[in-house]
């Protein structure tokens, strides 16, 4: 045990790498791409690494990777290899034989690969530099720690304290925000070449002190931040880069234990739907039919149970029977209504004064279903067809087709309030229909091919040849 302490202890002694580098200043900093141990000793060499390190070479016929397990096996190849070329390295530590994005075991930086030479094929490294800073100046994104020219293209990182890529294994930890970063920050520099393919966990970057073997050009720092490397986590970075966060609020049930409605807003418009149509089925019959009647009263002042307050509900209930032609009919008076409807009153007034809403045990507003209703109305699908009857329609497909309607109508009308156009208004500016090629004198592919179709963004695209007007006249 003591021998293994020894061991230990020599081993820290001569790997002074594995001390926290981080922060660093800007002096510091630039000293870091001097070489490519150094650059390794910056990215990977802190006391807080958990994981192996992944870099790879390229050479003329095949790509070698290596995933070695000891930090110092690393160092030592990276000691070696000075002004050699195509040496690859990951931002990143994994804790398997392959270097996979499911694999990521310890999250240390965000970066955007910039092909700037596919945007302007003749501009300076440093122009394009410039033009990246003044980008995310403008979206008010944070600068990043350093900007490094990789022989053809930028790559531009910020670097973090470490943090676990998943909480627990095999399930989505700080990666999943971390992912959100990468693509807010890819988006914004899109205009100026961010390559999308390279924008998850496993890619890998050039190693300055080392040089790009097809371009001839050495890989080296075109910028780095005034403060050098700050003391910044994951969370400081996601926080100026993503929107603030929403709170959730807890999804409010419908009703609580006790069968009281949090909201009344759902029945009042099933009630009223219902009181609407139990009219329209009385004022089709000349007189409702004898057996029906008791049974068409009572439900009617159930549903006004929901809509009218106790101290006027007795009095709405007289006015509904007079409105559907009950007190024409011989034999029924007021008294006659007030006696058929007392306990839907005398329920009313009880769930006010004590409240509490349980109609199987008696108490509160009584809760009928429309089995029970077209029971006693004794409604045909072919009679509600014809009476426009939706709730109290005893054929399931026509309320499903009802329902299906109704849903239809709700998402368009939230389509269109959210400012969405509908399929006759993009039809009618699409391009296929204005035809703007013909105005240019060219055909409709070349018009795509040019990319003629693509909105210009006027702050996007004059963020490069904004620059390259200063320096030209400064020159």
């Amino acid at each position: 045990m003591q021998r293994q302490d020894k061991n230990n202890t020599a081993q820290t002694e001569q790997s002074p790498s594995l001390r926290k580098p981080h922060p660093h200043d800007a002096a510091s900093l630039r000293e870091c791409f001097n070489s490519p141990a150094d650059f390794l000793r910056l990215i990977h060499g802190h006391e807080d690494a958990k994981g192996k390190v992944a870099w790879a070479r390229k050479y003329p016929d095949s790509f070698e990777n290596h995933n070695p397990r000891a930090f110092r096996e690393v160092e030592v190849a990276f000691s070696a290899l000075n002004g050699e070329s195509d040496i690859y390295l990951c931002l990143h530590r994994y804790c398997g034989r392959k270097r996979q994005e499911r694999l990521v075991s310890q999250l240390q930086a965000f970066h955007v690969d910039i092909d700037y030479y596919k945007k302007r094929p003749h501009l300076e490294p440093e122009t394009a530099a410039q033009a990246v800073l003044q980008k995310l100046q403008d979206k008010n994104l944070p600068a990043p720690s350093f900007i490094m020219f990789s022989g053809k293209g930028l790559l531009a990182v910020w670097m973090i304290n470490p943090v676990p890529a998943r909480a627990v294994k095999h399930k989505e930890g700080a990666i999943k925000r971390w992912r959100q970063v990468q693509d807010t920050l890819h988006k914004a520099l899109y205009p100026l070449g961010a390559d999308y393919s390279q924008k998850h966990a496993a890619a890998v970057c050039r190693v300055p002190g080392t040089k790009n073997r097809k371009r001839r050009r050495n890989v080296r720092l075109l910028w780095c931040h005034p403060n050098g490397i700050e003391d910044r986590s994951l969370d400081d970075i996601a926080n100026d880069v993503l929107p603030p966060r929403r709170s959730r609020k807890p999804r409010k049930s419908k009703t609580v234990k006790n069968g009281t409605l949090k909201s009344d807003r759902t029945h009042r418009n099933l009630h009223s739907e219902r009181l609407q149509e139990l009219k329209r089925w009385a004022v089709s019959y000349v007189e409702i039919p004898d057996g029906m009647r008791d049974h068409f009263l009572f439900c009617a002042a159930c549903s006004l149970a929901w809509l009218v307050e106790p101290s006027r509900l007795e009095n709405s209930i007289v006015s509904f029977a007079t409105e559907s032609g009950l007190l024409d009919i011989r034999g029924w008076t007021r008294n006659r209504v007030k006696q058929v409807t007392q306990s839907v009153v005398k329920r009313a007034y009880n769930e006010a004064t004590d409240g509490t809403n349980n109609p199987a045990e008696g108490q509160g507003r009584y809760k009928l279903s429309k089995a029970w209703i077209l029971q006693g109305l004794g409604i045909t699908s072919a009679e509600a067809q014809s009476l426009g009857l939706v709730h109290l329609n005893p054929d399931p497909e026509q309320c499903e087709r009802h329902r299906r309607e109704v849903n239809r109508q709700r998402q368009e009308r939230h389509r269109r309030k959210r400012g969405q156009r509908s399929r006759a208004d993009y039809e009618e500016n699409s391009a296929s229909r204005q035809k703007p090629w013909e105005a240019h004198g060219m055909s409709r592919s070349a018009w795509y091919k040019k990319g003629l179709h693509k909105r210009p963004v006027e702050a996007e695209e004059t963020a490069i040849s904004t620059i390259e007007e200063q320096n030209r006249k400064v020159a």
